[in-house]
C-alpha cells in the first residue's frame, strides 16, 4: 500500500511538473489607488487586485495564447458623504475593453518594462522591482455609482473626468496610481453592497442584454471575482 501511495505521488508530481512546463504562469498583485478632491478636502480609496497570466502556446501551439485569471473586488472611493465611487473589474464602455481591463492594464501602465514577446518574464521583473506609476484616466476600469446603494438597478456609469456630474460641482478626481505589491487582495465589499452575494442576474434583474443603462450589462462578477473566471487572449 505504501509503495502504491509513493507511485501515485510520483505520478502526480510528474504530471504537475509537465503542466508547469507546458503552461507557465505568473501571478502578481497590484494596488490601484484613487485620489479625489471633495470641496477642498482629499478623499482616497484603494484596493489590491491579483492577476495570473499564463502562456499556453507550448500546449496548444498556434491555437494557444495568454490566459488570464483575476481575483479581487471593485476599488471603492468614499467621497465624504457624496456617495461611493466604484472602479469595477471590467473595462469601460468607451474603450476597447481589453485595454483597461484589470487583466491587461499592467501592459499599458508599465510599457517600458513589459514586452509582448516575453510577457511572463516581464511580469516576473515587475514582481521583483515592484514599481509604481501614475495611471492615466483612460486606463481606469469602468467607474460607477449607485443612486441608492440598496437598489442594484440604480447603478450609473461615471466619467473619470466629470465626477461633478454625479457627485456635485466641487468633486474632482485628481490622480490614479498603480503599484505592484505583495499585500493581500482587498476584501469587504459585501459590507457596502450586501445584496451582491445573492445576485443571480445582471443588476437590472433581467437576463443579459445590451442597452443604454449599465444595469442591463453589469453583474456580480464586475464587482467581485475569484478564480472561477478565465478567458484567453490570443
Amino acid at each position: 500500500m505504501r509503495k502504491l501511495v509513493i507511485v501515485v505521488l510520483i505520478l502526480v508530481a510528474g504530471g504537475y511538473g509537465l503542466f508547469v512546463y507546458l503552461v507557465p504562469s505568473v501571478t502578481l498583485r497590484y494596488l490601484l489607488r484613487l485620489e479625489a478632491d471633495v470641496a477642498g478636502q482629499p478623499a482616497v480609496g484603494s484596493g489590491v487586485i491579483e492577476v495570473t497570466r499564463e502562456d499556453n502556446r507550448r500546449l496548444f501551439g498556434s491555437l494557444g495564447g495568454f490566459g488570464a485569471e483575476v481575483r479581487g473586488q471593485a476599488v471603492i472611493l468614499d467621497l465624504d458623504g457624496r456617495g461611493l465611487l466604484f472602479a469595477l473589474l471590467r473595462g469601460s464602455r468607451e474603450l476597447p475593453e481589453n485595454k483597461n481591463h484589470p487583466m491587461n492594464v499592467l501592459f499599458y501602465a508599465f510599457p517600458t518594462l513589459i514586452k509582448p514577446q516575453d510577457y511572463l518574464a516581464a511580469l516576473r521583473k515587475l514582481k521583483t522591482l515592484q514599481p509604481t506609476a501614475d495611471l492615466p484616466f483612460d486606463l481606469l476600469p469602468m467607474l460607477v455609482r449607485f443612486r441608492d446603494l440598496s437598489d442594484p438597478a440604480s447603478v450609473e456609469q461615471v466619467q473619470p473626468n466629470d465626477l461633478a456630474a454625479a457627485f456635485g460641482a466641487d468633486v474632482q478626481l485628481k490622480k490614479a496610481t498603480i503599484a505592484i505589491t505583495d499585500d493581500p487582495v482587498t476584501t469587504g465589499i459585501e459590507h457596502k453592497l450586501p445584496w451582491l452575494a445573492g445576485l443571480q442576474t445582471v443588476l437590472a434583474g433581467k437576463t443579459l442584454r445590451p442597452g443604454p443603462s449599465v444595469a442591463t450589462v453589469l453583474s456580480s462578477r464586475d464587482f467581485e471575482r475569484g478564480f472561477q473566471w478565465r478567458s484567453t487572449i490570443c
